[in-house]
């Protein structure tokens, strides 16, 4: 292959969704290297995996299929004489071997994270998982391989959690915006947990009604027998009345304890009105993209102020114990039009007919209510 990449190499790199291939190439010299970086390919994430089965895999989306680099420790040699070099799995085009020798197993992780980074312009780890049953998350995140510590997703899918290893996770990962939750988790944290814009539990955590409402999630999914559904009937009770938590767009509650009428027990509820809200509400789920059905859900509203109301769905789905809150993108032509359909305006008084409803609407909101019916 010589040195340098040939013209023909170049093109085919351009164009082959093969990364494997492509980081072989990158390879074979430091110039080629510095040619793949400048071909300005873009991998779309970088996930680190420490597997149930003691390996350590690092995996690249690229072009919309997901490579997996098993990393294998060669001989201990000084850094500046490190080397890199990559076996193909005959049998599985999107699996290799990864060894390198390194001054010590733990810089592993660092130097091909940091060589995959400069080949594909990925601005840092997307993700990292804990999975090994055996090992001890601090065992994992050395100062060497401190580059785990800037992740903003965090999986942590090994059995059991002691109290020591989630101190040490929240103590040193400090950008997280996403965690997901598979493990025993100890008494404590549950606040920390729910701190983060976007969170799923899978296992059993002792959660009540005020550990939702003081979260700061954005989209929570909790899949397990959690929260009871007396605790989620108070839940939504205090979004109508507080608003709480203000960024919430959806919880999901798949197989909570109790019965789905607790859940609406009380609650001041509507049917859907076409001309409040959309009928469909899309999600990005730890399970996929789902589009929810909100015809048959049911409305409640939180009056943020005077100009709009927030609205809110309560979906049931139709096996087992699920149910889902979403609360609609704001808009305030369409809310404050609902808001006066209503049979008080928002200081209790009562609106007879049209005429004292345009009165009482600022003409701007006229004039955009009105094109949005035509």
């Amino acid at each position: 292959m010589g040195s340098v990449l040939n013209k023909a190499y170049r093109k085919r790199i351009q164009k082959d969704d093969d990364l494997i291939w492509i980081c072989q190439c990158a390879e074979t010299s430091s110039e080629a290297e510095i040619e793949v970086s400048k071909s300005q390919l873009r991998a779309t994430s970088l996930e680190v995996d420490f597997n149930e089965n003691g390996e350590t895999l690092v995996v690249v989306t690229f072009r919309a299929k997901r490579f997996t680099f098993k990393l294998v420790p060669g001989k201990e040699v000084p850094l500046e004489n490190s080397w890199k070099k990559i076996f193909r799995n005959l049998k599985n085009r999107y699996y290799c071997t990864y060894v390198v020798g390194s001054p010590h197993p733990d810089a592993i992780l660092s130097i091909v994270t940091n060589h995959l980074r400069f080949l594909f312009n990925i601005p840092h780890i997307t993700a990292v998982r804990f999975q090994n049953p055996s090992r001890d998350i601090r065992e994992l995140c050395t100062p060497l391989s401190s580059c785990l510590f800037y992740v903003s997703k965090l999986f942590i899918n090994k059995p059991k959690v002691t109290a020591d290893e989630m101190n040490f996770v929240r103590d040193n990962f400090e950008n997280l915006q996403e965690i997901l939750i598979d493990t025993d988790v100890p008494e404590g944290f549950e606040s920390w947990i729910l701190g983060h814009r976007k969170v799923t539990i899978f296992s059993k955590m002792k959660l009540e009604c005020m550990d939702l409402s003081w979260s700061r999630c954005i989209q929570l999914e909790i899949w397990s027998k959690s929260i009871t559904a007396k605790d989620i009937n108070r839940f939504i009770s205090i979004w109508m009345d507080q608003g709480y938590p203000r960024q919430l767009q959806s919880v999901v509650f798949n197989d909570f304890a109790g019965d789905k009428n607790d859940i609406i027990y009380g609650i001041d509820r509507r049917c859907w009105d076409p001309r409040t809200r959309p009928r469909y509400f899309p999600l990005q789920s730890s399970i996929g993209l789902i589009k929810f059905d909100c015809k048959d859900g049911l409305d409640v509203i939180y009056p943020r102020g005077e100009l709009y109301r927030e609205i809110g769905t309560i979906w049931f789905g139709a096996e087992r114990n699920s149910c889902v809150f979403m609360v609609h993108p704001k808009d305030p032509v369409k809310s404050y039009q609902w808001y006066w359909d209503l049979p008080h305006n928002f200081f209790g008084r009562k609106i007879n007919n049209n005429q004292d409803r345009n009165k009482n609407l600022k003409p701007s909101i006229v004039d955009s209510t009105v094109a949005l019916n035509k």
